[in-house]
């Protein structure tokens, strides 16, 4: 990614490795790609049934990598393994890739927390 005179993000697509690394940097979420857009992910967070507080506690939502830690969370429940019933889980691009407003959207949204976790 490149920045113009008043440093607001412009692609380079000779750079870009369609990562998404510049999504959890950009200031101005400005940057998308056909598949993949800030929007797409903030819509996935918002279409999540959020559980009655009551039912289920404590109500995590988990960022996860689509490359590593969500085919993870995958193998364990092929695999019959168990983690707990509270977590939500949504693939990201990468890791770099998680922007702030999505964290902020999920706890609004009455999350109780919202992780990222790297594998």
């Amino acid at each position: 990614m490149d920045e113009d005179e008043k440093y607001t993000p412009k692609l380079n697509p000779a750079r870009c490795r369609r990562c998404g690394i510049c999504f959890g940097a950009c200031p101005e979420r400005i940057i998308s790609f056909p598949s993949y857009s800030i929007d797409m992910i903030a819509s996935m967070i918002k279409s999540v049934p959020i559980p009655d507080e009551f039912e289920e506690s404590p109500r995590i939502l988990v960022l996860a990598c689509e490359n590593d830690a969500y085919p993870a969370l995958e193998l364990a429940g092929f695999h019959h393994q168990n983690y707990s019933a509270y977590v939500r889980a949504i693939p990201v691009r990468c890791l770099g890739a998680v922007n702030i407003v999505w964290i902020a959207d999920a706890v609004s949204r009455g999350y109780d927390g919202c992780t990222a976790p790297r594998m």
